[in-house]
């Protein structure tokens, strides 16, 4: 080792092909590393697509239940609307039909009483 300088007294030019090398492995890693992060991005954005597909999937089905819902309940409302509306007949109406109930008790019982 030199005493004034503190370095050794190697070959000044082992330096450039340590560098060279140096530089080389970094480069390899780096781009181990882009392929990593490549690979990984690629499959995040294949379960994204996945993932999508099973959204709609979702939705197609809640849409059909709600038109089944829809469905349901308009017949639903259909089939009491009669009853709806023969009730509100007898509440405007109570007299006519106290005086219907009254002869058809009447007919009835003359046909029994035959």
């Amino acid at each position: 080792m030199d005493q004034k300088t503190g370095h050794s007294q190697r070959d000044p030019g082992w330096r450039p092909a340590v560098m060279t090398e140096n530089m080389e492995t970094i480069e390899a890693r780096v781009q181990e590393t882009v392929d990593g992060v490549m690979a990984t991005l690629h499959r995040g954005l294949e379960g994204f697509k996945q993932l999508q597909k099973m959204i709609d999937g979702a939705k197609g089905a809640v849409d059909t239940m709600i038109e089944s819902v829809q469905g349901t309940t308009q017949d639903t409302v259909g089939g009491v609307k009669p009853t709806a509306d023969l009730l509100e007949y007898v509440q405007q109406n109570p007299w006519i039909l106290l005086g219907g109930a009254i002869l058809m008790g009447y007919v009835l019982g003359s046909l029994a009483g035959d």
